[in-house]
């Protein structure tokens, strides 16, 4: 089985110039970044079997029309700061189930055998029917 390489599901820490000069597109794209990532983390998800210990909701806020005022502009990146968190914390509870399925378990003790004691056949030298006997227990032995 080939190494999974957890590292490689990291978020990419989005940073954005601080308001209030933030831009109606520079939001959007922010936005639009947090979407994907979000896509992505679901999809990583779905493939390591964690979709229903993982939720990460739909983002919550629309894309910024052309022309917002500043005001609604520093709202929604506020929104996105937000929700740039949560998507963060889902990340880290992938790596983390991740990280501890991935540790190799330790192995368990082979489960105890118990021994049979059998008597060793004794054989007096005695030739005929004692000898067959004494042939036949060496088989069962």
């Amino acid at each position: 089985m080939a190494a999974l390489a957890v590292n490689a599901f990291n978020v990419p820490n989005v940073t954005i110039t601080a308001p209030p000069n933030v831009t109606t597109d520079e939001a959007n794209q922010y936005r639009t970044s947090l979407v994907n990532t979000r896509l992505a983390l679901v999809n990583v998800g779905i493939f390591l079997g964690l979709q229903n210990v993982i939720v990460l909701p739909q983002i919550p806020v629309p894309p910024l029309a052309q022309g917002a005022a500043q005001a609604a502009i520093d709202a929604q990146i506020q929104h996105l700061d937000l929700y740039q968190v949560i998507i963060v914390n889902g990340q880290i509870v992938i790596q983390n189930l991740t990280h501890n399925a991935l540790q190799p378990q330790a192995a368990a003790p082979p489960p105890h055998r118990p021994t049979l004691k059998l008597h060793k056949p004794d054989f007096d030298g005695a030739p005929g029917e004692k000898a067959q006997a004494y042939i036949t227990a060496c088989q069962t032995y």
